[in-house]
């Protein structure tokens, strides 16, 4: 079969497939897969399912779709970001069909993302509230106590929910005081530490309440639920959110403010980006680099203790004026408030 005879939705799959084949990760592919699925579905839906019907006209329809379109349940339009995420996926796939001839010309050349606005700075918990949260949870009841070895597990190693949900027995290693992160963001394995507080609450919830929820013997994951199944990524998030209510935290997030949380509160003291990379698990350094921007409380110390008009340098010879003139506190106001007396 030629390439004008076979349909997007059969081209999608067999790009698809090659991604599997090349070793992507699961969580790669099936991404790609729901926002190809997106504008497979819209081509569909306008009559444009072959490979003839993939124009740059075609491509710019879409995108404004995209700017344009509305969930049904918030009827709120797309996050600039997620329309990026659609469009790349899109490009990725275009890409490929050019680089194997299956379209005349490499279309995603012409496809234009949308201008992301600025990075926003991630939310944090304060060492307060951290701590009401983690004594939220009744760990008088087997599902408090679990869920406290969660939330502890998610604070001591800065872990992602995806990861956490994927943690089997063998992966911890408390002698050690390690947990083993397989194939973690970019299919990639690593080892993070994790203290013996969040190991003496995983050693209590494996002994007292894991077992009474298994009902196969052979379950390997660590996490499970009343089911004795492994954990969703979802169920997660309402684990923590449901306690961050309890708490009565009204920050946005889940179990990756855990993670902003513990990152920051490291580099406030002291931690340095290297290993605070190695840490999270980052592939590049200035994905790190966006927690130096939420320690203000850090910058304040250090200008306090090293700028020449911080308090530490309050018994030494002081560069400003000590008084002010009516109208500010500048050098200069001062300055010309004398010149006019004299």
């Amino acid at each position: 079969m030629n390439a004008s005879q076979q349909t997007l939705v059969s081209l999608a799959d067999a790009f698809l497939l090659e991604l599997r084949v090349s070793g992507y990760s699961p969580r790669t592919v099936e991404g790609l897969k729901q926002r190809l699925r997106r504008f497979t579905n819209w081509s569909i839906g306008l009559g444009m399912d072959a490979t003839e019907s993939l124009t740059g006209v075609a491509m710019c329809q879409y995108r404004y779709y995209l700017h344009a379109y509305r969930t049904p349940r918030t009827k709120k339009n797309l996050q600039v970001s997620t329309q990026s995420q659609h469009l790349l996926a899109l490009r990725a796939w275009t890409r490929w069909l050019g680089q194997k001839r299956l379209v005349s010309e490499d279309l995603s050349k012409s496809l234009l993302l949308p201008r992301l606005p600025r990075r926003k700075l991630a939310v944090v918990l304060t060492e307060t509230e951290v701590r009401r949260l983690l004594e939220q949870p009744d760990v008088e009841t087997a599902m408090g106590l679990r869920d406290r070895a969660i939330l502890e597990t998610l604070y001591s190693t800065a872990i992602r929910a995806s990861e956490l949900r994927a943690l089997d027995l063998p992966d911890i290693d408390a002698c050690r005081k390690v947990i083993h992160i397989r194939c973690g963001k970019g299919a990639k394995d690593r080892l993070s530490p994790i203290s013996s507080r969040a190991i003496g609450w995983l050693e209590k919830y494996l002994r007292e309440v894991r077992p009474t929820f298994l009902i196969r013997d052979r379950e390997p994951s660590l996490f499970v639920g009343r089911t004795g199944a492994r954990l969703t990524r979802n169920r997660l998030a309402q684990i923590v959110r449901r306690h961050m209510v309890g708490a009565e935290i009204e920050k946005a997030g889940a179990c990756h403010l855990l993670r902003h949380t513990a990152a920051t509160m490291m580099l406030h003291y002291g931690a340095d980006l290297r290993s605070l990379q190695m840490y999270l698990g980052h592939e590049r350094l200035d994905t790190t680099q966006i927690y130096t921007h939420m320690t203000l409380g850090r910058l304040q110390e250090v200008h306090e203790r090293t700028h020449p008009t911080g308090d530490a340098w309050s018994g030494q010879q002081q560069l400003l004026p000590a008084t002010a003139c009516s109208r500010c506190s500048c050098a200069d106001h001062s300055g010309r408030a004398s010149d006019s007396a004299g």
